[in-house]
């Protein structure tokens, strides 16, 4: 046997014996330690069926699996319902005015991991009906599909759910529905500014929005607004986070509803 390692009490050796990888296939080293333990030889034999990289890879894989199973429970598969869990970038009807929204975001879904390194996200503006939901959507069910935890959230909707957890008797705990906001992979908020403004609503919006500004996490809004009218519907700190850390994106078209009612789509 060949020697690998030793000190004063503790050596290990390589059996010669060698085990495929479950994995990968990769070769790996079935070792022997021999140890002293009050006096006496101890021997343990070492033998793996997954090599380091694959074992590394399995556990993040728990971990992930583990976190989408915990925001599940809170937000049912991102929260998409039925039309947006259908969106994808291959059934977006191109146009050539928001071929340049559809490359950045189809772009963003296959950099993604660049941009969690980063905390870099998006801001999709434009009137109703211009796509930017199903846009979102598409990034949103292209990345759960590879296992990302995302939650895409209506803000209106999710506002209002917060705001009822204050009730007493509330089956649901705000910091519990703010935790898995704030520490997905990915936060997508749809239709940012529809909301009716009050104080504690910008105040949690904040909360949120820094919170993963913090953690380099990123996040995603979809808007009617305007530039000047977004900052008085968010408060000035949020639009100032925004600004540091998203691509705002400005998706000029009429109408695909409007459109498809005419026959031109």
């Amino acid at each position: 046997m060949k020697l690998l390692s030793q000190d004063e009490h503790v050596a290990t050796y390589d059996t010669g014996e060698r085990i495929s990888c479950i994995g990968c296939g990769e070769e790996i080293l079935v070792t022997l330690t021999i140890f002293d333990l009050l006096g006496e030889e101890k021997r343990r034999e070492h033998r793996v069926d997954l090599c380091d990289d694959c074992y590394k890879r399995q556990e993040e894989d728990k971990q992930i699996q583990q976190r989408l199973e915990k925001i599940n429970k809170l937000f049912n598969v991102a929260d998409l319902g039925v039309r947006f869990a259908q969106c994808t970038f291959s059934n977006w009807t191109k146009r050539k005015e928001l071929n340049m929204a559809y490359k950045i975001c189809h772009e963003y879904t296959k950099a993604f991991r660049d941009a969690k390194l980063t905390g870099q996200g998006i801001v999709l503006m434009g009137d109703r009906g211009s796509g930017k939901s199903h846009l979102a959507a598409a990034i949103a069910n292209e990345l759960l599909k590879q296992l990302v935890p995302v939650i895409f959230q209506p803000v209106p909707k999710l506002l209002k759910r917060i705001q009822a957890t204050y009730g007493r008797g509330s089956e649901e705990k705000e910091r519990d529905i703010i935790s898995a906001l704030t520490t997905c992979d990915l936060l997508i908020l749809d239709d940012v500014g529809a909301e009716k403004w009050t104080e504690t609503r910008e105040e949690t919006l904040y909360n949120i929005i820094d919170e993963r500004y913090r953690q380099l996490l990123p996040v995603i809004l979809t808007t009617n607004c305007d530039m000047e009218d977004l900052e008085m519907q968010i408060g000035s700190r949020s639009y100032d986070r925004l600004l540091e850390v998203c691509r705002f994106v400005r998706m000029e078209a009429e109408s695909w509803r409007v459109l498809k009612a005419k026959g031109k789509v």
